[in-house]
Order: C-alpha cells, then structure tokens, then sequence
C-alpha cells in the first residue's frame, strides 16, 4: 500500500492555487451585451419610378454594432397595414410588381449585428407611373366653410385608394336652387382640397358637388351634395358700431357711428327717445353718410339715441348701435324789465308837464352758470312833454 507524502500534497495544491490565480487575473471579462438600437433612418426619398416598380434611398443609421441591413415595409395608398416586402443591405431598395397609377406609402427600419432594430423611417409615399384603369373614389365630407354675396367657398376630403387610380385633381360642379335643376362644372382644380365660387349672386341659393379625377382623366363618382344661400349685398355684417355724440347745442346734436356706406341700398335710420330710460324710440332722421345732426329740441333736456341699417330694397332693419345720452344745452333767456312805478309830477308850465318816473333794474337774468353775471338794464326816465 502506498502512501502519498505531506511535502508532496502541499506543493500540489500550491501549484493548483497558482494556476487558478493567474487564470482570474489573465482572463479578459466578457463584454456587455449590446441593446442599444440603431438610430432611426432618413425618410425614404423616390429615385426612380416605373408603371411598375419604384426605387427608394434614405439617409442610412448608426449604431455601436455595425448596421447589417434594412426592412423595408409598404402599405397600398392611404391604409395603415404596412407589410414588409423586402430586406437590403444598403440604403436604398426597389420594389417591382406594382400596379401602374397607384400611390403606395413606405417605411424602413435598421438592423445592427446585435439583433437590434430601430425606430421606423418618416413616412413616404410613391405613385407609379403610366395610366391605370380604375377610377379614383369619390372626395369625402364636403362641406362650406364660408359664404358671402359674391362667394362661396368649399372643402372636401381626398380619398387615397388602395389601388387603382389617385387623384390628381377635382371637378366643382354646381346646380341652383334647393332642388332639381343640372349639376354642371364650374372649375377644375389641382390635387387641393379647397375652392372658392367667385362667380354667384346675391341672395341666390346654390348646391355643389365634387369629383375626384386621375391623371389620365377618369373621374369618380360624386361626393355628397351640399347647400349654400348667399346673403343680400345690402346687409353687411352685424351689429354696426361705437354710436358717439360729437357735439350738443342748445337745440340740436350731432351724432357718428361705424358702418360701411353703400347709399345705393344702405340707410341709416336714426331713433331718439326721451329720458334717460324708458319711453319709445322713434324715427328722426335717415341719411346715407355716417353721421347726422338731429335738431329742434328743447334745450336742456336729456334724450336717448340709437342708429340701425336698413336696406333700400328690402325694407330689412339690421345691426343696431348702442345707445347713448345726450343733453342740450341751457342757453341764456333775458327777463322783461319790470313796469316803471311811481310816476309823478315835478313841474308844469301852460305848455308841458314834466314827470319822473322811479328807475326800473333787471335783476335777475337766465343764464348759463358759467356766463359772466350782467350788468342789468336801468329804466330811463322819461319825460312827457304836453302841448
């Protein structure tokens, strides 16, 4: 039986110990895995286009792993379901079997030697060359977005489809009245979503429609109908405004307000009521202009004023003011004298008498509290002289 020496043991589990040593000390630690995601590539930009296909480049990623590739995703027109429909390596792709006249949307996304991906591109859309054969779908939501007497202006909705033919452009066609007559063009437009009709009357009702048409001149069905009555050319916008009193007399004032002037059909009626409250407006003055001097009231009385449009063809009353206060001035108002008394006799010859009568003096004069006080009329005397 053989026996293993102590001296031995203890040199061999000091050789172990060495080599575990220089083994922790000599070994690299392993590297941190990487899971930070590639940046985000450029948006996709059509370098070349065919009835069938379309080349796309984009601005490409970074990242700490290197950027093995890109997916590239489409979606048919306007559709929110993007697939994938291919991968590259560079940064750019091209993408056959499409349909002629069709508009596809498109995103990219990097991927790193790490198995990260990125945040999808900005989006892109692409419209094939060459003539399709389906007509584009009908705009959406026509509705007006504002009316006037010599305008009316419209807005409708663009319907991308999935496939076949975009549009390219829109046809405005109107009809009159509420019912029946022939929708018939007024306007081809560009691929724009507004327009305004320059070309109606006032007063006048209408009703429009818009078609969608493709490039190479198919046209959609109609959109929904909608119905615009323009207003009277008389009857601006209300209310009218800033009614003033630009001066007071002893009998008249004279009034301005704000307000367009068209004097072939616009009036202006101008009302007053007593008081500073209550009772009734009536009728004192109509004029064309902006301004009126109303006269022959009572001084020094209070009234109450108020301006409203009226249009000449119609007779309809619109827009009126504010009111506001005026009070006419007091003026002044002299007093009679009063009567000369106690005349009496101072003398007589056969030919004359002479009399005196007691002196007579105005003492109390109407007048304005800011007037200069008078100083008054004396009576005279008078002397009667008889035959």
């Amino acid at each position: 039986m053989s026996s293993t020496s102590p001296i031995r043991t203890v040199a061999r589990a000091l050789a172990t110990a060495a080599t575990v040593c220089a083994t922790l000390m000599f070994t690299p630690a392993a590297a941190a895995a990487d899971v930070q995601p590639p940046s985000t590539p450029g948006t996709p930009v059509v370098t070349n286009m065919t009835t069938v296909s379309v080349t796309l480049t984009w601005a490409p990623s970074t990242s700490e792993a290197a950027v093995t590739g890109y997916d590239v995703f489409r979606a048919p027109g306007s559709a929110s379901n993007v697939a994938q429909v291919g991968t590259t390596a560079g940064n750019s792709f091209t993408d056959t079997g499409l349909s002629p006249g069709t508009v596809y949307r498109y995103q990219v996304r990097a991927r790193d030697a790490a198995g990260n991906v990125s945040a999808f591109s900005p989006i892109a859309f692409a419209m094939t060359a060459g003539p399709c054969t389906t007509p584009p779908p009908a705009p959406g939501n026509l509705t007006i977005l504002a009316i006037g007497a010599t305008t009316v202006s419209l807005r409708w909705g663009i319907v991308v489809p999935s496939y076949g033919c975009s549009p390219a452009g829109f046809d405005v066609l109107r009809a009159p009245g509420t019912s029946g007559g022939t929708f018939t063009p007024i306007a081809q437009t560009g691929f724009v979503d507004t327009f305004a009709d320059t070309t109606v009357s006032p007063n006048t009702t209408y009703r429009y429609q818009v078609r969608a048409r493709s490039a190479n001149g198919l046209v959609s069905g109609p959109s929904n109908i909608v119905q615009a009555t323009t207003p009277d050319s008389c009857t601006p916008p209300l209310p009218l405004g800033s009614l003033t009193v630009t001066a007071v007399g002893t009998s008249s004032v004279s009034l301005s307000w704000a307000g367009p002037t068209n004097p072939a059909c616009i009036a202006y009626d101008i009302l007053r009521a007593p008081g500073t409250s209550g009772g009734t407006f009536t009728l004192v003055g109509t004029t064309s202009s902006l301004s009126l001097t109303n006269t022959g009231m009572t001084l020094n009385t209070t009234y109450r004023y108020m301006v409203q449009g009226r249009n000449l063809a119609t007779g309809a009353v619109w827009g009126a003011t504010n009111d506001v206060l005026a009070t006419t001035s007091q003026g002044c108002t002299l007093v009679p004298p009063p009567v000369p008394g106690n005349l009496t006799a101072t003398g007589s010859t056969a030919t004359s008498v002479h009399a005196v009568a007691a002196v007579s003096r105005i003492d109390q004069i109407s007048r304005p509290a800011s007037a200069a006080p008078s100083s008054g009329l004396r009576g005279r005397v008078l002397e009667d002289v008889m035959p």
